[in-house]
């Protein structure tokens, strides 16, 4: 009997034993997800991407109206492509910024969004050339596509490529004048925007929840917001301009004047790129992917994201260089309508699953 007791506890100790260290080899195994502080995250945000974003762009509104005061002393057509530049400039500058719309640059009162307030369009040549005929100011009421960036576009830039058409006009003073006002409404906006987020960083990095209205939600909303924008307006809607050769006030395109709308196009979603790692200068800091790395299911769905974001990077790279939308729809509509589908797979994955992972609640 003794033998046999003897045997019975060996072989319980031996299955204890057994028990306890596949434990301690799973704990070992499943590892948790390393967190990130969420603070600095958003300190990162503020100080590293949406704060330069807004003064690189201030920066380069300063010269853009700096070259128009030259082409108004000098009308040379040397100079009036040194204002194509700096409006070239300034607008790419501004992809890396249009997707901050909250805070200071969200709506308040009577003014919209800084996207709407600065980047809508089409135009409307209807209502630009009345003001100018008439001698008007720049409209500050619900026609945003009367100012701003494509705004300005349209008084320095010709569809086919006529500067001398351009600068002929812009000799006129009403339209010079005009040109002036457009400009300076675009300063306003800008400087505003750049003064109140010095004054806005604190409350942006201090409000660290998950809740809507939080940063964190906020910044994810105009992320989503500004992506469904390049999906569905920038690449979707110049779809739809035919052959045949419309009108701006019928062809819904970013840039069309300059012929810049896939430039502008390439460089929206490298900006969201950007915002998704958190990355300034080529390097990755604390962004939404790291975020998503912390909560269950997180990893599998930045693989996800990640393989995504390269698909559509193809799509862009197949449409080569071609700088118009609107021509590459001509000559290769399937391309266009590839890189479409490919943004819109995205956009479930960003939308749907990532705020589902996140706990974020959509607000837009």
């Amino acid at each position: 009997m003794k033998r046999l007791r003897y045997i019975y506890l060996l072989s319980l100790a031996s299955v204890m034993f057994l028990l306890n260290h596949a434990c301690t080899s799973s704990n070992l195994e499943v590892e948790k997800p390393e967190q990130i502080d969420r603070q600095d995250m958003l300190r990162h945000y503020a100080d590293n991407l949406i704060i330069p974003a807004f003064k690189e762009l201030q920066t380069n509104v300063n010269a853009l109206q700096v070259s128009a005061e030259v082409v108004a002393a000098k009308p040379t057509l040397a100079n009036l492509a040194i204002l194509q530049a700096a409006w070239n400039k300034t607008h790419l500058s501004f992809q890396s910024a249009n997707a901050f719309n909250f805070g200071p640059a969200g709506e308040t009162g009577t003014r919209k969004r800084l996207v709407e307030e600065i980047g809508t369009f089409p135009i409307s040549i209807k209502i630009m050339e009345t003001n100018i005929a008439k001698g008007l100011p720049v409209p500050n009421d619900a026609n945003y596509d009367a100012r701003g960036l494509l705004a300005i576009e349209y008084l320095i830039f010709d569809v086919k490529g006529d500067n001398q058409r351009i600068l002929d006009g812009l000799i006129t003073a009403s339209r010079e004048v005009y040109l002036k006002k457009q400009i300076a409404n675009l300063k306003g906006h800008v400087d505003q925007v750049v003064t109140d987020w010095a004054n806005y960083r604190e409350t942006f990095i201090n409000s660290d929840g998950t809740a809507a209205g939080s940063s964190i939600s906020m910044l994810y909303n105009e992320f989503v917001r500004s992506y469904e924008s390049l999906s569905n307006v920038k690449v979707n809607l110049p779809q739809d301009v035919t052959t045949g050769g419309n009108s701006l006030e019928s062809a819904p395109v970013e840039a069309y004047y300059s012929g810049k709308s896939l430039t502008f196009a390439q460089a929206h979603f490298a900006a969201l790129e950007n915002i998704w790692r958190g990355r300034v200068a080529g390097k990755d800091g604390p962004g939404f992917d790291d975020l998503l790395n912390t909560v269950s299911g997180g990893p599998a769905l930045v693989a996800s994201i990640e393989a995504q974001n390269a698909t559509i990077q193809k799509a862009f790279d197949d449409l080569g260089n071609t700088p118009s939308l609107t021509g590459q729809t001509q000559a290769s509509k399937p391309k266009v309508e590839k890189l479409q589908t490919e943004l819109q797979k995205n956009t479930r994955l960003l939308k749907n699953d990532m705020s589902s992972a996140l706990g974020l609640t959509i607000t837009q």
